[in-house]
């Protein structure tokens, strides 16, 4: 349809209400214009009310895309001619290069109709897409398949496994997973790191569930042990539907955290992240660092990423000069032989004027 919305007469009580002013004076737009809200649906209430006796009988319309289907040549003809006569009578007009009479096979809203039915059009069929890296690319991609669902045999097995994805909890256990038994002991496997904490909650060598998160910003500049207090403080808050009502054991990498029920607090902080853990019945126990792998990798996950590490130290240039002279002076370099001979020292003495 040529000229869109301005096809459109505004009505006289709301041709007001799109005055605008210019250095040439003040205008006022007496057909809708582009860009309102409500545009769109005024035209494509237009075009259905102008189409209403033919519409679904052997016209599709939307908004300026109108399609007229036949069975026979004949039949077509007078389609076309009631459409045309129409919209003359309703003062709509039509751009003549952008027509398309008498065709057996047409392209349509992304659709190619013809006397088999209705395809999917190829040129717009999604054969190279991008790896989805995040949430909303997959999101973007499976609704743009998805538009063609139905021209894809078993769409929605094909696509469950990604679709799985977009749920909030994508991640679930499966039947040959670990499944919590309350009537064995739970153990939390604590660690945390200057960037992050993780744990895990496990009953023997099954794995019951995993917990990753990074530590805030407030808490990084804690000492070591209030930043671990902190870690498995939230992982038992984090899985008490689990350990509440029952005992179970808590291991940490962080020697001095096993006397947390007999020593004394100094601290505020420590005070409140302590009385956190009143009514949970645990022991902490002890497990290094070499042996507690699956929480330390949890906590150290993000840590190492993109960082670059270097060793810096002080250097005194006195040791060059004192090696160099054991190099090249005889007593200093007996005494240096007999040392690495492990024969009985010598004692020498030497002075060195300093420039």
């Amino acid at each position: 349809m040529r000229s869109g919305y301005h096809q459109v007469l505004m009505h006289p009580n709301d041709v007001e209400k799109t005055a605008f002013w210019t250095h040439q004076g003040l205008f006022k737009f007496l057909v809708k214009p582009f860009g309102l809200t409500n545009a769109p649906a005024t035209f494509q209430a237009l075009m259905n009310d102008v189409l209403l006796p033919y519409l679904r009988w052997f016209v599709l319309v939307f908004f300026d895309d109108i399609l007229i289907y036949s069975s026979s040549w004949a039949e077509h003809l007078r389609h076309v001619r009631a459409v045309l006569q129409t919209l003359q009578e309703h003062c709509l007009f039509l751009k003549r290069s952008k027509c398309e009479f008498g065709l057996t096979l047409v392209a349509y809203l992304g659709h190619v109709i013809s006397a088999n039915g209705v395809a999917m059009d190829k040129q717009k069929a999604v054969l190279d897409w991008p790896f989805p890296a995040f949430v909303k690319a997959l999101r973007a991609f499976l609704g743009l398949a998805g538009y063609y669902r139905r021209f894809i045999q078993s769409f929605g097995t094909v696509a469950a496994p990604l679709t799985a994805l977009l749920r909030k909890d994508g991640f679930k256990w499966g039947p040959s997973c670990s499944y919590p038994d309350f009537n064995q002991a739970f153990v939390v496997e604590c660690d945390t790191s200057v960037s992050g904490f993780g744990a895990v909650l496990h009953q023997g060598a099954g794995a019951v569930a995993f917990l990753s998160r990074l530590i805030a910003p407030r808490h990084a500049k804690l000492a070591a042990y209030e930043r671990e207090l902190i870690g498995f403080v939230y992982a038992v808050r984090h899985w008490h539907p689990y350990l509440w009502g029952r005992r179970f054991v808590i291991c940490t990498d962080h020697c001095s955290l096993r006397f947390l029920l007999d020593q004394r607090l100094t601290t505020i902080p420590q005070h409140q992240w302590a009385s956190k853990l009143l009514g949970f019945d645990f022991t902490v126990e002890y497990k290094p660092g070499a042996s507690n792998v699956v929480a330390d990798v949890l906590s150290r996950r993000d840590e190492h990423k993109g960082a670059l590490f270097a060793l810096s130290g002080p250097h005194f240039a006195l040791f060059d000069d004192l090696r160099g002279e054991i190099r090249t002076l005889p007593a200093p370099s007996a005494l240096r032989d007999a040392i690495l001979a492990g024969e009985k020292p010598i004692y020498v003495t030497f002075v060195r004027p300093i420039p």
